[in-house]
């Protein structure tokens, strides 16, 4: 009896493709379902709304509201508008991540065609690399100016925004150009070698 030797890449391979359809399915239903839901949700800074302390009763002296906190602000029968910078809010990250999947995955499948220290899958993580490290704060921006226009429809002339920056983007995108590095010098110790021999 012998036990299979396991294909890493073969692995990877098949979890980023089952991660792809899982992601691409969850984005197009909350797309969907966003679609026809009757309220749309809008998270803003606590402070920027009035009497937020008396939703559900009074609070004891020693309590009070974060006011860099954030409130999710519910609107019933959303405009178009209000639906499109709903969706917005998230979307980009989402469709980014889509982006990463799809990219990582055929890098993961070249490497198995062909040579995983080959010139072609170095280059291929430097445009994953440079894909996650600009569409990260893309992706931000884009997000950030929806939800200030989504707050701007939920308060009289007041633009405010609970938003945190998602810097995670870059570090994956470091480290995708890290392993393009390695790959690269991976390869050029492998030209070396075969010269010397």
């Amino acid at each position: 009896m012998s036990l299979r030797r396991p294909d890493w890449l073969g692995e990877l391979q098949t979890l980023l493709l089952l991660a792809l359809i899982i992601s691409a399915l969850a984005v197009g239903v909350g797309l969907v379902t966003s679609g026809f839901d009757d309220t749309v949700t809008f998270t803003v800074p606590a402070g920027s709304v009035d009497g937020i302390t008396e939703v559900r009763g009074p609070l004891r002296d020693n309590a009070a509201v974060d006011p860099d906190g954030s409130v999710d602000i519910r609107v019933t029968d959303p405009s178009t508008r209000q639906r499109v910078l709903n969706v917005l809010t998230g979307l980009p990250s989402y469709a980014l991540g889509l982006t990463m999947l799809v990219l990582l995955w055929s890098t993961v499948r070249m490497a198995r065609r062909v040579d995983p220290f080959s010139p072609a899958v170095a280059r291929r993580l430097t445009v994953l690399g440079f894909v996650v490290i600009g569409g990260g704060p893309l992706a931000d921006v884009i997000q950030l100016a929806a939800t200030f226009l989504g707050s701007e429809t939920v308060f009289d002339g007041i633009l405010s925004a609970s938003y945190v920056a998602s810097w995670w983007w870059i570090l994956t995108g470091f480290g995708f150009l890290a392993m393009a590095e390695i790959v690269k010098r991976g390869a050029a110790m492998r030209a070396e070698l075969d010269q010397v021999i």
